[in-house]
């Protein structure tokens, strides 16, 4: 476990932009290079900032901008490191920092912690969407296990972007498609031409046409 680390937080609209990219590209493309130990971009579905212009998904007009967390967690000389061009690319945001403790051999069993834990605390597990334990997903697994051990409560966030153990993971469909367009107008269909016994085209007739079955007298 080391003792020493910060979690890097980074709150910002999807559509911010800094240097000509999105800033959401921008800071996991940073924290790539830098090889930051985990990372993870998460995208919210209803929020509001500085400005308190309300964002939601339940709504078509006001669902352009919605809101995006960066989170980057490391030692403290690697989160320092990317700490100024984080607060460069996102100028308008907020930027928080917070004390954390990595976990980073899961093979063994967790040494207590010094000073130990008093009170309250928070506990983040950081998963890849393909991992699986005990043959279900990975985030599954977790959550039943801290339901079953009596914690208070636990939410599993799906994350769309990242960095794990220093690599990139593969970017996911992070921008929402807009719902379907409507159908565009196009030429009117012609009856189609049939061709009679003596080779010649005609269009069809009434006979030809289908209508509801008329009543007709018992024989």
């Amino acid at each position: 476990m080391t003792a020493d680390c910060l979690k890097l937080t980074s709150y910002f609209g999807e559509r911010h932009r800094s240097g000509g990219a999105f800033a959401a590209d921008a800071l996991l493309e940073l924290y790539g290079r830098h090889e930051i130990a985990a990372s993870i971009l998460l995208r919210g579905t209803e929020g509001f900032g500085l400005k308190h212009h309300l964002r939601t998904d339940r709504s078509l007009t006001l669902s352009e901008d919605l809101p995006l967390i960066a989170v980057a967690v490391d030692t403290r000389p690697r989160i320092e490191a990317v700490l100024a061009q984080t607060i460069q690319l996102n100028r308008t945001g907020l930027v928080t920092l917070e004390r954390a403790r990595l976990l980073t051999d899961t093979t063994g069993p967790v040494p207590p912690t010094d000073p130990p834990l008093a009170g309250t605390a928070k506990l983040t597990v950081y998963l890849g969407r393909q991992e699986r334990a005990y043959r279900v997903p990975a985030f599954v697994a977790v959550c039943d296990l801290l339901h079953r051990r009596g914690v208070d409560g636990a939410t599993a966030l799906l994350g769309v972007d990242g960095t794990a153990h220093g690599r990139r993971r593969h970017r996911a469909a992070r921008r929402r498609r807009h719902r379907a367009r409507p159908p565009r107008a196009g030429r009117l269909l012609q009856p189609e031409r049939r061709s009679t016994d003596d080779g010649h085209r005609r269009r069809p007739g009434r006979a030809d046409r289908p209508g509801p079955a008329r009543a007709g007298r018992a024989a």
